[in-house]
Formats: C-alpha cells, sequence, structure tokens
C-alpha cells in the first residue's frame, strides 16, 4: 500500500487573530511596552495616553517612547511577526516568545518609529490591523526607510484609536497603579541585596494619563507599608486599631528542592488594612471618596506568582485553609521556571512538579512565619485590641442603658411599675409582665413562646372576636408594625406591637413574605373603657387581629406612659 506525508500548516491570519484577542486587558499594552524598552536598555521611558480631535471626534492616541537600543530590519520585522523574538534565548531578557506585541493590535492604526544600532531611521505603519485579521487577512506593514524622526536613537510606537478609544481605563491614577503592581517597572527585586539591580532603578519612567497634562515621574520598585515599630507604641497610639497598622516583611531566597538549578525570590508582608491605605491611595475605605480603578483589599492582595519580577497570577489557596486567609498578606514569589501562557495571563503551562516545590516555598515561607515573634506580636495586638474594644464596648452600652433608664417612660398599673418598650423583646418582656400581675389584661394567653424558629409565641384568645376557630393560634410581636412583614399571613392569627409605622393608616396595604398583601382596618371604640379595634383583612382568609399595645393600655386599661 502506498503512503504519503501530510506536513502541518498553520492558520496565520487565525493564529494572529487568537494570540491578539488573548490580551483582554488593554493596560497589558503598557506592560508591554515597559518590558521591550528594559529589553533595550533604555534609561528613559515615557508612557503617554492622549485624546485628539479629529473632524470632532475625540481619538485616544497612545504613545509608548524609550531611549534604548532601537529596531533595526531584523528586529522590526520580529516586532511585527508573531513566533519570532530577538530576545529568545537571552535569559536576562524579558520577551522570548513573540507574542507581547500583538496587544497593540488593538488600534485602528499602528505606527512604529525607530532608529537601531545600524543607523537608519525607520517608520511602520499597519493599518486596522484587527479588522484585517477578522477577515482572514494577514495585516500588511507599511515600511518607510530613511523617514524624517524628531529623534537619535530609540523607539515610538504609536497606538491611534486603541481600545476602541474608550479611555475610561486610562486615567493617571489606574495606570501608575498598573505599572506598580503588573509590570517590571514595579518589581520587587530591590527588597533583594544579591540582585545587581541598580541599573534598572536608575531609570526613569514618565506617566501621563488621559486626564493630565503634564508627565510625572513614576519611580522603580514596588511598593510596601513601613514596618511598624514595637506592639506597645503600635497600641499607646492607635488602642483598638492597633492590628490594622501592624507591618512586618520576610525576605526570603534559595532553589527548590527537587530542581536545584532553579532559583526563587520571595518577599512576604503581612500588613493590616490601614498600613496598606497609607501608601495605596487606590485601595477603597472609610473614609475615602470613590474614584475610578478603586479596588478592595479583597480584589488586589495575597500571594502573587511572578516571572521577570513580573506578577503574572495571584493565588488563593497558597497561604491557608480558609477563604480570607491569603488576605493577610502582601507576597511575591519569582521564579524563572515558571512556564507561562501566550499572554503571559497564567504559570498554568509550568510543570506539575516545578509548581507543587514552588508551592512547598510558599508554605515553608508561611509557616516559619507563623511561628516567628512578629507573628505573636500581631497576634497579642488584636488580642488586646479585642480585649480594650470588648471593655469599651461594655462601657458604652453601660453609659447607654444608664441613660436610657433615666429617659424611661414609665407607668403604674396595681401598683407595679411598667417600663414602656424600646423594642421587641422589651414588648414581651411587657406583655409577660401584665400576664403575671392581672391574667385579664390581655385578650389572649402566652402558652409558647420561641423566638428563634420562626413567628414568636402560640396563645389562646380570650375575647370573642372571631380570628380563627381553632383554639392555639400563631402571635408575632413587632415592636414598630411596618409595610412588610417577615412571615407569611397563612399561619398567623395575632399581631402584638407597640405602635404603628407612623405612613401607615386605614385601609393601607401590608406585605407578608410571600408578596401577598392585606388591608389594616381600623375600627374606633365606641365607649369609655372599649379599645380601638385593628385587623389585617383578606375577604378570602381569616382576619389577623393586631393590638397596638401603647394605646391599647390606655384605653382599655387606663394605663399611660409618662
Amino acid at each position: 500500500m502506498d503512503t504519503y506525508m501530510i506536513l502541518p500548516k498553520v492558520d496565520q491570519a487565525q493564529e494572529f487573530l487568537e494570540i491578539a484577542r488573548d490580551f483582554t486587558n488593554p493596560l497589558e499594552a503598557v506592560r508591554e511596552a515597559i518590558s521591550n524598552s528594559i529589553d533595550a536598555k533604555a534609561s528613559q521611558i515615557q508612557v503617554k495616553f492622549l485624546v485628539e480631535d479629529l473632524q470632532g471626534e475625540g481619538v485616544l492616541r497612545v504613545i509608548l517612547e524609550d531611549d534604548g537600543i532601537g529596531m533595526t530590519e531584523e528586529r522590526l520585522q520580529a516586532f511585527f511577526d508573531l513566533g519570532n523574538s530577538s530576545s529568545r534565548g537571552n535569559p536576562q531578557l524579558i520577551g522570548a516568545k513573540g507574542h507581547g506585541t500583538k496587544v497593540f493590535y488593538g488600534c485602528d492604526r499602528l505606527t512604529v518609529e525607530t532608529v537601531g544600532s545600524d543607523g537608519i531611521p525607520r517608520r511602520a505603519v499597519m493599518e486596522n490591523p484587527l479588522a484585517s485579521l477578522y477577515e482572514q487577512r494577514i495585516p500588511p506593514v507599511q515600511v518607510e526607510p530613511n523617514a524624517r524622526l524628531d529623534f537619535q536613537r530609540g523607539t515610538r510606537v504609536i497606538l491611534h484609536g486603541f481600545n476602541k478609544n474608550r479611555r475610561n481605563a486610562f486615567t493617571h491614577e489606574q495606570v501608575r497603579d498598573y505599572i506598580l503592581w503588573f509590570t517590571k517597572f514595579g518589581s520587587v527585586e530591590l527588597e533583594f541585596d544579591g540582585l545587581n539591580v541598580e541599573e534598572t532603578r536608575q531609570k526613569k519612567l514618565l506617566l501621563q494619563g488621559v486626564d493630565k497634562s503634564l508627565p510625572e515621574t513614576v519611580p522603580f520598585g514596588h511598593i510596601f507599608a513601613e514596618p511598624t515599630p514595637s506592639c506597645e507604641k503600635l497600641f499607646d497610639q492607635y488602642i483598638t486599631d492597633a492590628p490594622k497598622y501592624f507591618a512586618r516583611k520576610w525576605i526570603r531566597a534559595g532553589h527548590l528542592k527537587n530542581y536545584p538549578e532553579i532559583a526563587y525570590h520571595a518577599v512576604f508582608a503581612i500588613e493590616g488594612d490601614s498600613a496598606k491605605r497609607e501608601y495605596n491611595p487606590m485601595l477603597s475605605g472609610p473614609g475615602r471618596s470613590k474614584r475610578a480603578g478603586m479596588y478592595k483589599v479583597t480584589e488586589r492582595y495575597g500571594l502573587y506568582l511572578c516571572r521577570d519580577f513580573i506578577p503574572i497570577e495571584r493565588t488563593v489557596g497558597w497561604l491557608g485553609t480558609r477563604s480570607t486567609d491569603h488576605l493577610l498578606y502582601h507576597a511575591f514569589i519569582n521564579c524563572q521556571g515558571f512556564q507561562l501562557t501566550a499572554n503571559r495571563g497564567s504559570v498554568s503551562n509550568t510543570p506539575r512538579p516545578i509548581l507543587d516545590d514552588i508551592r512547598d516555598v510558599a508554605d515553608g515561607i508561611r509557616q516559619e512565619i507563623m511561628e516567628s515573634d512578629d507573628y505573636d506580636a500581631m497576634q497579642y495586638l488584636q488580642e488586646e485590641a479585642v480585649g480594650h474594644e470588648t471593655a469599651a464596648r461594655e462601657e458604652r452600652q453601660y453609659r447607654k442603658r444608664v441613660d436610657g433608664v433615666k429617659n424611661q417612660q414609665v407607668a403604674t398599673y396595681k401598683g407595679h411599675r411598667l417600663v414602656a418598650p424600646r423594642q421587641e423583646s422589651g414588648v414581651f418582656g411587657l406583655i409577660s409582665k401584665l400576664a403575671a400581675i392581672d391574667p385579664d389584661a390581655l385578650p389572649f394567653e402566652i402558652v409558647d413562646y420561641e423566638s428563634s424558629i420562626g413567628i414568636d409565641a402560640l396563645v389562646k384568645t380570650r375575647d370573642k372576636v372571631p380570628v380563627l376557630d381553632t383554639e392555639l393560634r400563631y402571635l408575632e410581636l413587632k415592636y414598630v408594625l411596618e409595610r412588610t412583614l417577615n412571615h407569611s399571613f397563612k399561619y398567623l392569627s395575632w399581631i402584638v406591637a407597640w405602635k404603628l409605622h407612623h405612613t401607615l393608616k386605614h385601609e393601607s396595604l401590608i406585605e407578608d413574605m410571600t408578596g401577598r398583601s392585606r388591608k389594616l382596618i381600623k375600627v374606633p371604640s365606641e365607649a369609655p373603657g372599649q379599645e380601638t379595634l385593628y385587623f389585617l383583612d383578606d375577604p378570602r382568609s381569616h382576619r389577623i387581629r393586631v393590638l397596638l399595645l401603647e394605646e391599647y393600655l390606655k384605653e382599655r386599661l387606663g394605663v399611660e406612659f409618662v
């Protein structure tokens, strides 16, 4: 039988499109530009977001510029290619896959101006790259050699109409925050004495968000909370808030247990929420007005897995079994053994044994922290704060209750002092005391009381007002009867409330938890010593008697609270 060979092919346009669409966060363009500039040995990097008026319409223009080594013809070709990287094989460089620059394709026009080591100025323009790829065409690049440029060295990338001209993500604060958390310029390398980062540290990055008219210099390096003083000083200064200001940091480096050729560098910080907010203006919280791009502690903090000292993925389950354990940490582990997905969004391509080794490193550091004096100090602060808060709360409650007693409404009935209720439990206390003083004072007798399992009580009715034919009936207690009821009308026969909500009147509708409504019916008293009657009426079902205790006691028993 004859055989033949099949040579697998690549649908080039589709692959370009898939990689370009993998970059879902438009700020990844900033990360890619900074990485490329650092690989190009730039000493100054500029990131600008501008809005230009084009025929009466605002058009977003992003300028990413550096004074690095620029691009020769070969490097320019690699910039636009897929899977072709001039950095491949050099472990000192960030770019290796040849995928990152495809994040720039999300624009109407991509312009690259560059002067490489050959001294030739070039301008390359690609029109509507994504539109071409959706039509299954690889967008061509028009290159103009010997172009007239206004600089002698470096590269300028201009994105016209980037991100479909949506610019809400490009405010100055949001971009600055992204740079310090998710790019090489926000690296934690400064925490390690053995790393030679002085050259990178001397680099200058100028940022101008879409809402700024002048650029700002962004410092190199990630920001952590400053370690706090002794626990005694911290507690003296902040009392019960002391744990919120606690901050400590652990720096560790080494090699993986089963892969000793692979190094790791780790920074683990424990920071209270207030300590975080002192250096992080983008954290929402008390006293801070909501601004674009702000986030909660739960949305940002934890342990980040990094490659090239750039955070790739935040883990949740590596720092304890409880769902909130990771929020205690502001932590990073960098390892060049991580294998990344095309968009650098995950470390999921890393072999499982390497991931297991790195996870063991994280667990070991966490155990070391939990056994440390610093961790004991944090727990001491928490215990002291809880104790102090408990004592302070008891003091506040005592003062409140003393003041409440001084301002109580009281009445006398048959020689006994009665206190007007201030909440639902007080209503039950009052009717219980009335029943003990005078068993006939109320038109029902409480047979069973249990507030934790639904409707509050079972009662026997004394009067002849028709409610239900059964002897035992459900009674619900309220301090104020409002327009909605957190029970069903179906089994309810009595409602005892201290008073009505001020908006309720005769024939007002009250709705139960199932959405059914009843009219509140008021029947005024006809003679002294008779009380005004209230019902929740439904012609298709039984009536529910409503007893307004304050009014009932005044009309029926002559008891008035003053």
